[in-house]
């Protein structure tokens, strides 16, 4: 079987020996045998669903941060984030942003709209998508704080959730 003819089949382009360090807030680690970077939450599914049909080890990487991959390199596929980035504010002036978003790009976002209440982010390296799974915050700021909706994925169902069980870097998560 030809894995990368497999996984190249869903619609996402698939590349092949990607080095992780290139991926990663430390810069550390070997290469994915496959690395794909879907562009919404529908391809990443099916891309994880075709991994685990073929039984392709796959591992979801976000933004990066406080991941360290091994030098001897992952035997599978690494699937990206980093393509669900879409940020937008919707007709009441809210903030919307995808998980693979980077912290940087929604505090900037925010700041050339106007918007206040990210500042405790700014520098802060990572995704959307992990700051909420951890409840991340700095500087007296928490995403428990700024967070109102989260749409996401389990069974392969999108689901909504607006209660979150934040503590100190812990969400329902």
């Amino acid at each position: 079987m030809d894995e990368k003819k497999v996984l190249e089949d869903t619609g996402c382009i698939i590349v092949s020996d990607e080095p992780m360090s290139a991926h990663t807030t430390f810069h550390t680690g070997g290469t994915a045998r496959f690395f794909a970077v879907p562009e919404s939450g529908e391809r990443l599914l099916t891309v994880k669903r075709c991994a685990e049909a073929y039984d392709i080890p796959y591992y979801i990487l976000g933004g990066g941060a406080n991941v360290l991959f091994p030098d001897e390199g992952f035997n599978g596929v690494v699937i990206s984030t980093a393509g669900i980035d879409s940020l937008y504010l919707d007709d009441a002036g809210r903030l919307h942003g995808g998980c693979g978003a980077s912290v940087n790009s929604a505090v900037k976002f925010a700041c050339d709209h106007g918007l206040a209440g990210l500042e405790f982010f700014y520098a802060m390296p990572g995704s959307l998508g992990g700051a909420v799974y951890m409840n991340a915050g700095a500087y007296g700021g928490e995403m428990k704080d700024i967070v109102e909706k989260v749409f996401y994925i389990e069974n392969g169902e999108e689901k909504e959730c607006t209660d979150f069980d934040f503590s100190y870097r812990h969400s329902r998560f």
